[in-house]
């Protein structure tokens, strides 16, 4: 193992908003210095530029690996290598971290390998999270518990749409007609202050849905998080029995729709 160090290069596209971006990574040591400014960087700090378009970036790419790769390999302090003011007052400064210091390994391969480590950790754009089969949290948790629901309720669906009291279009998650319908609604908040207002605003959408179906069973799936510091769990238990909507978690979600079958059955 030998101890090198590396620099981010950075980008402020706007001048006034002065937020940089991370275009670029230099690494020296006992090896050839090792520069690179990613397209995908460039092309990104592109979207953010008005005034300098993908084309200048890459000159700008050109003129910066020169001159870090110049002072890397001279030992001179990178920092010094680019003046702040050489884009001129139309764009923002170009500038290069402060040294970090790293342990880098002594082969070559490994060597490369932990550049590309720190250029996608650093500099690459971050990659857009992938939720399997799309959909949002109360989406899937709709599909899971159907099945459940359907065992009692045959005919029951997903995404029914409604209109509550007040004229506001409403889309029941689960929904099963019949002498005594099912509407129920799933919701996955987090634990602040949001999943709080969240479960305000669910809990009027019962209610206005619900002044326009009497005779409708009204219910709520709630998967609320394991850790839950502000107690949403229990607010929410709290608001939708103030309202006459039952309440309950995946896990009890059998034994709630057996329990309202039985007293549709009995209507």
């Amino acid at each position: 193992m030998s101890t090198g160090t590396y620099h981010l290069v950075r980008f402020a596209p706007d001048p006034v908003r002065d937020e940089p971006l991370n275009i670029g990574l230099v690494m020296a040591g006992d090896f050839s210095p090792r520069v690179a400014f990613p397209e995908a960087a460039l092309q990104r700090a592109a979207r953010w530029c008005r005034t300098l378009d993908s084309k200048g970036l890459v000159a700008l790419r050109d003129y910066l690996q020169e001159a870090l790769e110049r002072a890397a390999a001279t030992a001179a302090d990178i920092g010094e290598a680019i003046r702040p003011d050489f884009m001129g007052e139309r764009f923002g400064p170009v500038s290069v971290s402060e040294s970090r210091w790293i342990d880098l390994p002594d082969d070559e391969v490994d060597l490369q390998a932990t550049f590309e480590f720190l250029l996608g950790r650093l500099v690459l754009p971050p990659k857009q999270v992938a939720y399997g089969g799309g959909g949002s949290a109360g989406e899937k948790l709709a599909k899971a518990v159907l099945p459940a629901i359907k065992s009692a309720f045959p005919r029951a669906h997903l995404n029914e749409p409604l209109v509550g009291r007040s004229g506001r279009p409403f889309v029941a998650d689960v929904f099963a007609s019949g002498n005594r319908p099912l509407i129920l609604s799933t919701i996955v908040p987090s634990s602040s202050w949001q999943g709080i207002r969240l479960v305000e605003a669910k809990a009027f959408e019962m209610f206005d849905v619900g002044r326009t179906m009497k005779s409708a069973s009204l219910a709520i799936c709630g998967q609320f998080p394991s850790i839950d510091p502000e107690g949403v769990q229990e607010q929410a238990r709290a608001i939708f029995d103030s309202i006459e909507v039952s309440m309950v978690t995946p896990e009890r979600i059998r034994a709630l729709v057996d329990e309202l079958a039985v007293s549709a059955a009995r209507d």
